[in-house]
């Protein structure tokens, strides 16, 4: 006995759902125009880079953990841009985090693994397994080795040893370096 009933239940539902079509898309041209509110409306408004807006780049240099912060010198390609504008140029995969401050200000943090530009040229003397080595970055970073000398450290004298082992043979450059290490193939 119930068979009969789920027909017309089935025949009702198709009924009702071509008439809810029909009407809709009748009526389609009122609906796609309509302005839908937001139930909550969000107090906070997306801020824009505008001619005033000071921007700050921050790099952060890995290699030597040095921060150099400096105004950002290609502003006028941000202006009219919101933050998440500014993101889509400056993106997290490039190592960089963007964002504005309290005050208005757009931070603009960029990782490098690199050294900084003041570290990036000095070198210095250093020991690798009881030999003279020559590093990459300041004293007392020790994480590069550019070279390995034939010069023991043991046999130097004991006073470029002390200087070796305190980090007081930084050197600007490799040509300055090199200069001592000339003066130092007497004790190869």
């Amino acid at each position: 006995m119930i068979r009969p009933y789920r027909g017309a239940v089935l025949a009702g539902t198709l009924l009702l759902s071509f008439a809810l079509g029909y009407g809709l898309a009748h009526n389609w041209p009122r609906f796609k125009n309509f302005d839908f509110k937001p139930a909550a409306i969000d107090s906070k408004k997306e801020f824009m880079v505008q001619d005033k807006t000071p921007v700050i780049l921050e790099q952060v240099y890995t290699r030597c953990g040095h921060v150099t912060t400096s105004e950002f010198k290609g502003k006028k390609y941000l202006i009219g841009k919101s933050l998440s504008g500014v993101r889509e140029l400056y993106p997290v995969r490039d190592g960089y985090l963007v964002w504005f401050e309290d005050n208005g200000s757009l931070v603009i943090y960029q990782r490098i693994d690199d050294w900084c530009p003041k570290d990036k040229n000095l070198c210095h003397l250093g020991t690798y397994k009881g030999y003279l080595a020559v590093y990459k970055g300041p004293s007392g970073n020790n994480q590069e080795v550019a070279r390995v000398t034939k010069i023991r450290v043991e046999d130097l004298p004991e006073k470029i040893q002390e200087d070796v082992f305190n980090g007081k043979m930084e050197f600007n450059n490799e040509t300055a370096l090199n200069d001592v290490l000339e003066s130092l193939d007497e004790y190869e």
